[in-house]
């Protein structure tokens, strides 16, 4: 049998949740966390959207986060930098560089959606401000896995669309 261990961000997780006082008592380890986030009664308040992070942006006097929803950074979001939870990079096949990002933000995060290139002070003015849940995940996306002439798919594994 496979030795499985929970995931390090459910640790991570437990831990945020105890100091936002939706768990009793600070999980010791990851498997601590795993239970009590299994026995909560409804969702944790954060969603991960998985992407490419950019560039660093401050307008308006707050720090926002550009996340490339593709690859080949066509589609984006800016979201501000204190309503980020997590971060992790890991390996993937078939990113251009070997490598994407997972990038966990608040569910009710006011975020900016956005395609297209140009300025930036030009992504607050074009892309439409929503909240964070109202991106889905969706598999097998047709409509955003067609190869890029270098042979990449332009979009990641699970595309992240409005629903």
């Amino acid at each position: 049998m496979a030795d499985l261990t929970p995931h390090p961000h459910l640790f991570d997780l437990g831990k945020r949740l105890f100091k936002q006082g939706r768990l009793p008592e600070e999980p010791a380890d990851a498997d601590a966390a795993a239970n009590a986030i299994a026995d909560l009664p409804d969702q944790p308040d954060e969603m991960l959207i998985k992407g490419l992070v950019g560039a660093q942006i401050e307008h308006a006097g707050k720090d926002w986060r550009l996340i490339y929803l593709d690859f080949a950074l066509h589609t984006w979001l800016l979201v501000p930098e204190n309503e980020l939870t997590d971060f992790e990079r890991v390996d993937d096949r078939e990113a251009p560089s070997g490598q994407r990002d997972l990038v966990w933000i608040n569910r009710g995060a006011q975020v900016i959606r956005g395609s297209g290139f140009g300025p930036i002070e030009r992504r607050f003015l074009v892309g439409d401000l929503t909240l964070a849940t109202d991106f889905a995940p969706e598999t097998d996306c047709d409509t955003c896995a067609a190869p890029t002439s270098c042979g990449y798919p332009t979009a990641l594994p699970i595309c992240v669309h409005t629903k």
